[in-house]
């Protein structure tokens, strides 16, 4: 099983997104979900991830916990 305490953007050795001007809210979204750990991931994440195929396999997994 994934470590849950692990950060998503160090498992999956992600970076943030940055841009000159203002993120959209999806940008922003992931920016703080590759911030959070697995075990912090809550549902409306799970669900958003799964919309957007944003490591698909994560949001499964933790949607099957839940």
């Amino acid at each position: 099983m994934i470590d849950g305490e692990r950060k998503i953007k160090e498992l999956y050795n992600c970076e943030y997104i940055t841009s000159d001007k203002e993120l959209y809210p999806l940008q922003k979204w992931y920016n703080k979900l590759i911030d959070k750990s697995i075990d912090e991931i809550n549902t409306a994440d799970i669900l958003r991830m799964l919309r957007q195929k944003v490591f698909p396999k994560l949001a499964m997994l933790k949607a099957i916990e839940f």
